[in-house]
């Protein structure tokens, strides 16, 4: 019995490492960080249009754009964007950008968020829930 306790730890181990090998070689890998290039277009805030939105980026928000302020302003030398609700709405600044299929990314930002009963700012993917 235990010599075949042994060869079932043995063969999941075997698994492990055969789908960590297939995650790494055959799926294109990680990149190091060095190599990461940033995929958004303005993702600084630097340049805006002559509405004062940046450049790169579209208004969107779930139950239309009415009751939404947009901006951009500077925070400790930085710019930042800026959406205020004046009802409940999911406003957001988006942007579309080309990724590869079964690739690795990184999306990362700041949020500083002044939300009554809870509710605050986030930083998301369109179309699924990731972490």
């Amino acid at each position: 019995m235990k010599q075949y306790k042994l060869y079932g730890i043995i063969g999941l181990a075997v698994i492990i490492v055969l789908a960590a090998g297939y995650f790494l070689f055959f799926r294109g890998g990680e990149a190091s960080p060095a190599s990461y290039d940033n995929l958004l277009k303005n993702g600084s805030f630097t340049q805006t249009d002559s509405e004062g939105i940046p450049e790169g980026w579209y208004l969107d928000a779930y139950a239309g754009l009415s009751g939404a302020q947009f901006s951009v302003i500077e925070e400790d030398g930085e710019k930042a964007a800026r959406i205020v609700n004046l009802q409940p709405k999911d406003a957001r600044f988006a942007q579309e950008v080309a990724v590869t299929p079964n690739a690795l990314y990184r999306l990362h930002g700041y949020i500083k968020a002044n939300a009554d009963g809870g509710r605050g700012a986030n930083l998301s993917i369109e179309g699924g829930y990731y972490f």
